[in-house]
């Protein structure tokens, strides 16, 4: 008998992340997410150089910019209450030191163009078609930095609106990169500040965009994280406290569905090997400078050196940590 109903994705077409390949995540929280996932078992991956972007004219912008190398200059950023900011970043770009906001904004934007431009998948989940425009400069901004709600109108996209923005991103990107795979995702997080009504009817035009860019284009694929959470999920017990993030389990259970239509059996196997190595240099001590504890330690700085020859692998923190350790304890 069953009790849910269970959504079991289709493998990506054309799509096989493998350990040493750029990935590069950019849009909602649900890309942090999966960005953290990869992050944490060693994938080379570049996430949110912007911060969490959630309307996809921003994503659009961003990817642009990046690709262009254009730096950030003083003309793009203001000072608001006691913090320097972009209407293109994150409120954690943000600083009150002017010279020390744009060097982060341009350092972060040179190592994000090295990867994009040699990527082979990007991750792009919008959240909302809800966009924000400046009555100042008429443009669309990725973050509103708790400036007053009378200096902005407040639009929702047409899908044609998202698809030209994103097609134009896509162009520019696959013209660069033309190995590149790009796989799309509706956020599985509701805006909830906006009533349900309207928060469903963003979703959709959202769906309904990449829909008709994943006909347009081979190399764009569709994964249907929304869709698991709302449905696969159909429970509060898979929310976080707040009602509309999904949790922990949450995120768990749809990052394994997206590791299952993602990577190739050879990239599987070798995740649940670095998988293993990872948790195990998390490994609480529990009688440090004994013996075994130095086997232990040596043992680690042995397996990361074995993972970075064998596999196109980072393991040069942890390698350094370990040294570091025995070191101190040999005196």
């Amino acid at each position: 008998m069953k009790f849910r109903t269970e959504i079991t994705p289709d493998r990506l077409p054309a799509i096989d992340i493998r350990y040493g390949d750029g990935i590069f995540c950019i849009g909602s929280c649900f890309a942090e997410n999966i960005g953290a996932k990869l992050r944490h078992t060693k994938f080379n991956v570049d996430i949110n150089p912007f911060g969490i972007i959630y309307n996809p004219i921003s994503i659009s912008e961003g990817i642009s910019r990046i690709l262009s190398r254009k730096p950030f200059s003083k003309k793009d950023i203001f000072k608001y209450g006691d913090l320097w900011h972009s209407w293109m970043h994150h409120g954690s770009f943000s600083s009150s030191n002017e010279e020390e906001s744009l060097h982060v904004m341009n350092q972060r934007l040179k190592q994000s163009a090295e990867v994009l431009e040699n990527a082979g998948t990007l991750l792009l989940t919008p959240g909302t078609a809800h966009v924000y425009k400046n009555k100042d400069s008429g443009k669309i901004v990725a973050n509103c930095h708790k400036v007053p709600s009378e200096r902005f109108t407040k639009e929702k996209l047409t899908i044609k609106a998202v698809v030209d923005s994103l097609e134009t991103a896509i162009l520019q990107l696959l013209k660069i990169n033309p190995r590149l795979q790009i796989v799309c995702s509706v956020s599985p997080v509701r805006y909830i500040r906006d009533g349900l009504s309207e928060s469903l009817k963003s979703k959709s035009i959202l769906l309904l965009a990449l829909d008709e860019l994943e006909q347009k284009f081979k190399q764009v694929h569709y994964f249907p994280a929304y869709e698991i959470l709302m449905d696969d999920l159909r429970d509060y017990r898979f929310y976080a406290r707040d009602l509309i993030h999904p949790s922990e389990q949450a995120i768990n259970y749809i990052w394994n569905k997206f590791r299952m239509v993602a990577f190739s059996k050879e990239t599987a196997s070798q995740y649940h090997m670095i998988l293993k190595q990872v948790t195990s240099f998390n490994h609480r001590i529990l009688h440090p400078g004994t013996p075994s504890h130095l086997r232990f330690i040596q043992e680690q700085l042995d397996n990361a050196r074995q993972l970075m020859k064998d596999y196109e692998v980072d393991f040069s923190k942890e390698i350094e940590m370990f040294e570091a350790q025995l070191k101190a304890m040999a005196k």
